[in-house]
């Protein structure tokens, strides 16, 4: 058995495994989601403490391991506007709106994206963001790049709330709301920094999409490389022109890393056979149809097997033009 066998064995027996062990994946992986999410909001803005103890934190995300994503962004930030609303109901108040509005404006819309939010904004504090965008990129259509954005602006949001907490604890009425309205028009502006990240991010995601959909062989992977250097040099640029205090050293060992996980999911996801693709082409009364078709390696414990599979490119699940 030759080393890319062994590699191609290894990975079918993970997805074996997985498949075995997927409902208690798929559980673990919310609770542990929900609970990083809550200690990070307590961080910022746990001023109750029935809120931010850790038998609630705990309760919270058991009761979400049986949630349907959007469900768990939900109760988050319902979570986030009681805790504001404890200290300060005009402040919990506008939390609500915002939310609100975020929920009516798009999660509602776009329930299977929304995940991104939380991610982008989990993921920010410790410069692995750009993983986000990149596997995302593989997976996601183009919309995909609002909810990578949403979520740059809300982990801004969640920075300044300690601040906003600090100033509105003393005064009532007009005064809090002056104070209020201040400071999430700081929050919510684009300065240079907020800017970049927001930039920066879209375009490795736009980057890496573009190319995951073209007909030439490995585009998922030459996707992954041009979108980690875009975001390498999306803030080499920041740091020159914007004097953005940005350890380089720092990003680019975050780059390669995001890079590693995104190769690992699209291996993960599907391998291809490009030495035996094809060219078909044909025709019916409405239209005509010139598609490539790549073998798909499938092994198992016994011999390596290869189905044929339709697709444009890389990416075998593209179906021919719409009639």
């Amino acid at each position: 058995m030759t080393s890319t066998e062994k590699i191609l064995m290894t990975r079918q027996e993970l997805l074996k495994g997985y498949r075995i062990y997927e409902r208690l994946i798929q559980i673990l992986v919310k609770f542990m989601l929900t609970g990083f999410t809550l200690i990070k909001l307590n961080s910022a803005i746990g001023v109750s403490p029935v809120l931010s103890s850790t038998l609630m934190v705990f309760g919270i995300s058991f009761i979400a391991m049986l949630l349907k994503p959007t469900q768990i962004i939900c109760i988050v930030m319902f979570f986030a506007t009681v805790q504001l609303a404890t200290f300060n109901i005009i402040l919990g108040a506008v939390m609500a709106l915002i939310f609100f509005v975020l929920y009516l404006m798009y999660i509602r819309l776009f329930p299977e994206m929304a995940i991104l939010i939380l991610l982008s904004g989990l993921m920010l504090p410790i410069e692995l963001v750009c993983v986000v965008p990149i596997v995302a990129g593989l997976f996601y259509g183009i919309g995909g790049v609002i909810p990578i954005a949403i979520g740059v602006v809300v982990n801004v949001i969640m920075a300044q709330m300690q601040l906003l907490v600090e100033t509105t604890s003393s005064g009532a009425g007009v005064e809090i709301v002056e104070i209020i309205i201040k400071n999430f028009t700081q929050a919510l502006s684009l300065d240079s920094s907020t800017a970049v990240y927001v930039v920066t991010l879209c375009m490795v995601f736009v980057v890496v999409y573009i190319i995951r959909i073209q007909s030439f062989d490995y585009a998922p992977y030459v996707g992954i490389a041009v979108g980690s250097v875009v975001n390498i040099l999306g803030f080499l640029v920041a740091v020159i022109f914007f004097n953005m205090n940005v350890n380089n050293v720092v990003i680019i060992i975050a780059t390669i890393i995001s890079m590693t996980i995104a190769m690992i999911f699209e291996f993960m996801s599907k391998v291809l056979d490009y030495s035996r693709a094809e060219t078909v082409q044909f025709e019916d009364d409405d239209n005509y149809y010139y598609v490539k078709v790549i073998p798909k390696i499938e092994m198992n414990t016994n011999q390596s097997t290869e189905e044929k599979v339709y697709g444009s490119g890389s990416n075998e699940a593209d179906l021919l033009e719409d009639k």
